[in-house]
């Protein structure tokens, strides 16, 4: 295994917070997205659209909640998929909703 010297670890350390703001605006973005979905959902219960949008982004989320090592975040990104993966109308699963609802209501820039 070859050693790293000082300047290369630095730009190794530089290199992942570059990785870690890119995920964490990934997060962001993607979070945005489910939550402006779920609020078309309130109105339009049957848009498979928008439940496939929420999915994507989900899964989306997965994978940089992974890498930023956020256990909440990829927690509720897969209980999302869980729920709602195969449904064609939201209200045979109200209560998820209404729990996805507020928990992206209330998500915080700092929870990313």
């Amino acid at each position: 295994m070859e050693r790293v010297n000082s300047g290369q670890f630095r730009q190794l350390l530089e290199l992942k917070k570059k990785h870690k703001i890119t995920f964490q605006k990934e997060c962001e973005i993607h979070s945005e997205k489910i939550l402006a979905c779920l609020h078309n959902l309130k109105n339009h219960p049957k848009n498979v659209t928008e439940i496939q949008n929420i999915l994507q982004s989900a899964d989306i989320i997965i994978g940089a909640a992974k890498f930023l090592e956020n256990k909440k975040l990829e927690k509720q990104a897969k209980l999302i998929v869980s729920y709602f993966l195969g449904t064609d109308d939201i209200r045979k699963k109200i209560n998820e909703f209404n729990h996805f609802l507020y928990y992206f209501e209330n998500l915080k820039k700092l929870d990313f």
